[in-house]
């Protein structure tokens, strides 16, 4: 089971003892059903019974220590291993490719987080405590195979055809499960999808149409008839945990009598045993949806770790250092990249492209939609790996070993950039600076840096993107790399970008690469490099 494995592997050798401890609270409590039992045939009217009085409140006081430290601890363990888990997913995004995020996508991330690991938090208690009335089933069982053998293999015999039972519904449920999973992931995407297109949404009434009817409506219909026919099958799950109690005593209470009428004396005991071990048997049968459910879990979380992983190979250890960054000359050559559809089909190509970068260039990348600048940008940051030549920093070829020290030469607002709250990576903020930028980007009066944070991120597009730029230039990084940055400005600050704050940059000596439109402030740039369908071409 994918779910042991997943216990056994996180918890290592600290969960022995715990595990140790609810096996012991099973067995307890299967000797404290015996006790009862006999307690009840020796007892006589007046008697005291102290011994047996003493040996009941030793055995539930082991019991109850046993069980409550058997859930308290499991719990424990089992919430640790799950902050693991988020603390190695959550890395691994950091530490991934940006194609491999890309391919992984948000929507699946956001599901095994949210889904897959809750189910787990959620569902290990009532498991760990099925297997411990598992326990005490067993040693039930040996009281009714003392008392009588036919009892037990009828019993066994019943246990068998309902296993053979329960392993068919388990198949149907686990289908169904994944099923069921995979579409809730698919659904989460297209919410994503709604929520990130809202504007595009609102202003076109027959896309918005469209877009829920016969996507956000069929997906919603498609899981709502996946989660029925889960629910059916849990459904049969539960009614055969109610059935088979009655089964169960059914067969004792009418064969035993017809196959060995010798043995019909102790029917009041055996129905007796039967009768204290009815709960943790349901509790064990209703336990399996449960199980595959936490089984699903497990698997979703590896396949998610695996996906996330980064490829086997050496990874020269990279030396900390608060030495900034520096580079004399930052090449392409020879670069290729291609994309992959899903369906294995190859998309646009870029390349084979040579470019260069020397120290206080300001470099404008231009070219139409679509003709490769961000993917060459991308490539320019080591975030896509190009499929064929190399990037080389100062003569030497970018790789795992130098990866993270050459991202540290850059400083971006990309297109889709995102704006946190705190300015992270920073130990000392220039504050002077900083009001000063604000003042200039006219966002003093809306916001603030206090501390390290950004006291308000809830502003228009174009404001958040000025921040954004705010944030990046007290990286103070040796180069900078824009996409698009102007797009979404009015004229004023279109014209204060390019003609204050990149002359500003220029003469404070710092890199500046900038995909761009707009063709009236090019006389701000050294250098025009065009693009299109993902090659150079003369501008």
């Amino acid at each position: 089971m994918d779910f042991f494995k997943f216990l056994r592997q996180e918890h290592a050798k600290s969960g022995y003892y715990a595990v140790a401890m609810a096996l012991a609270a099973g067995v307890l409590n299967g000797l404290l059903a015996g006790l009862v039992i006999v307690t009840a045939q020796h007892i006589q009217p007046a008697e005291k019974n102290f011994k047996y009085l003493l040996l009941f409140v030793a055995a539930l006081g082991a019991y109850w220590y046993a069980k409550r430290y058997s859930l308290s601890r499991n719990t424990e363990l089992v919430e640790g291993a799950l902050a693991r888990i988020r603390h190695r997913v959550t890395d691994a995004i950091r530490k991934s490719d940006l194609e491999k995020f890309e391919q992984v996508g948000a929507a699946r991330i956001t599901s095994v987080i949210s889904t897959d690991a809750v189910t787990l938090s959620q569902y290990t208690p009532f498991l760990i405590n099925a297997a411990s009335s598992l326990v005490m089933i067993v040693v039930a069982f040996f009281f009714v195979w003392f008392m009588s053998k036919l009892a037990l293999v009828l019993t066994m015999a019943v246990l068998v055809i309902s296993l053979i039972y329960y392993f068919i519904l388990h198949g149907e449920l686990k289908v169904r499960i994944e099923k069921t999973s995979a579409k809730q992931t698919e659904y989460f995407d297209g919410l994503a999808a709604l929520l990130r297109g809202f504007k595009e949404l609102k202003i076109n009434r027959a896309k918005n149409e469209d877009f829920f009817q016969n996507r956000l409506c069929v997906l919603s219909e498609e899981m709502r008839e996946l989660k029925f026919s889960t629910g059916r099958d849990f459904n049969k799950l539960y009614l055969f945990a109610q059935s088979f109690a009655f089964i169960l005593l059914g067969v004792i209470l009418f064969v035993i009598p017809t196959l060995s009428p010798s043995q019909t004396p102790i029917i009041p005991q055996v129905v007796a045993i039967i009768l204290f071990v009815l709960g943790p048997i349901g509790e064990v049968v209703g336990c399996a949806p449960l199980l595959a459910q936490c089984n699903n879990a497990v698997r979703n979380i590896q396949r998610l770790e695996d996906d996330l992983r980064q490829p086997a190979g050496p990874t020269p250890p990279v030396r900390a250092t608060k030495e900034p960054a520096r580079f004399g000359k930052i090449e392409l050559r020879g670069i290729t990249y291609t994309y992959q559809h899903p369906s294995g089909e190859q998309g646009f190509t870029l390349g084979p492209l040579d470019f260069t970068l020397t120290p206080g260039e300001t470099v404008f990348l231009v070219g139409g939609n679509g003709s490769g600048k961000s993917t060459l940008l991308k490539l320019f940051l080591n975030l896509y790996r190009p499929a064929g030549g190399e990037l080389l920093w100062d003569g030497i070829r970018v790789g795992n070993g130098n990866a993270l020290r050459y991202r540290d030469l850059f400083s971006i607002v990309l297109s889709d950039y995102h704006l946190f709250d705190r300015l992270y990576g920073l130990e000392k903020v220039d504050l002077a600076r900083a009001e000063q930028l604000l003042d200039r980007m006219h966002l003093s009066g809306v916001t603030q840096i206090e501390d390290g944070r950004i006291t308000n991120t809830n502003l228009s597009g174009g404001q958040r993107k000025r921040l954004a730029l705010v944030v990046s230039l007290l990286e103070d990084k040796p180069v900078y790399v824009f996409d698009e940055w102007a797009a979404d400005q009015d004229p004023e600050f279109r014209r204060h970008f390019y003609e204050a704050i990149l002359p500003d940059m220029k003469r404070r000596g710092t890199t500046v690469l900038a995909a761009t439109h707009d063709d009236r402030y090019f006389a701000q740039a050294d250098r025009i490099v065009k693009m299109e369908l993902g090659n150079f071409v003369q501008p």
